[in-house]
């Protein structure tokens, strides 16, 4: 197979991208004013009390915006499978460039290794800066394949094993990211109280003491390893079909 004889929907591709980026510098603009109004200093830990309804307000508008990415995939996409590759680049591009724009504007983060709340639903997911950029470009990697070898009309779907070191590895990385707050949650009764946490007066005095100073590196890199495993077997499966 030669590459250069492939089709590759670009155009598509490149609008996706720039709705995307748009809806990046949307976000980093919403993350500078919370940051300006409960964060004026550099830090954003200990995490500091929200009042409720700003709290229910920014998970409404997180989940807002991962629908709108989601439409946008499912806009370009004339398949099932093509809607979920086109959606997980949106995401990827859309989180890179969040963090791009964040650095451009308030010269944040200061390294790929500092801290950062990354959302809100349904725990508080924290972990260093450069873990959601690798998932990104994972994402962004995996969909391109993904697009590309349909485009030619090469069979895309996922094996049964590809699909287990997929949702294996996706759980692993959302584990490490909770893992700090579920612990914190589980430990000290606040489960039953899941949905008003931020109300709980005892939870923010817990959190209000807590810094972030060791992330679940082996949990992390466990699951971006079965990432690249799962790529690497996608990419070879695919080259001997063709």
């Amino acid at each position: 197979m030669r590459i250069q004889t492939l089709s590759f929907p670009s155009k598509k591709l490149i609008l996706l991208s720039i709705f995307s980026i748009s809806m990046a510098f949307m976000e980093s603009a919403v993350a500078i004013y919370l940051r300006k109004l409960y964060y004026p200093s550099a830090d954003i830990f200990p995490i500091r009390a929200m009042d409720f309804n700003i709290v229910c307000i920014e998970i409404l508008r997180e989940g807002a915006t991962l629908i709108m990415l989601i439409c946008a995939g499912i806009f370009c996409g004339r398949t099932r499978f093509l809607s979920i590759a086109y959606s997980i680049f949106a995401f990827g591009i859309w989180d890179i460039f969040y963090y791009v724009f964040l650095k451009i504007l308030i010269s944040w983060p200061e390294s790929f290794l500092s801290w950062d709340i990354l959302f809100l639903i349904p725990v508080t997911w924290i972990g260093p800066v450069i873990t959601p950029v690798l998932v990104s470009f994972f994402l962004i990697t995996l969909s391109c394949f993904m697009i590309l070898m349909d485009a030619n009309r090469y069979r895309t779907e996922f094996t049964p094993t590809e699909k287990t070191l997929l949702i294996t590895g996706t759980v692993l990385i959302l584990y490490s990211y909770t893992f700090d707050m579920t612990k914190i949650i589980v430990e000290n009764g606040y489960l039953s109280d899941l949905l008003r946490l931020w109300k709980n007066k005892d939870f923010m005095n817990k959190i209000s003491t807590f810094i972030p100073d060791q992330f679940s590196w082996k949990i992390f890199s466990s699951g971006f390893v079965m990432y690249l495993l799962m790529l690497l077997i996608y990419i070879f499966r695919r080259k001997k079909t063709c």
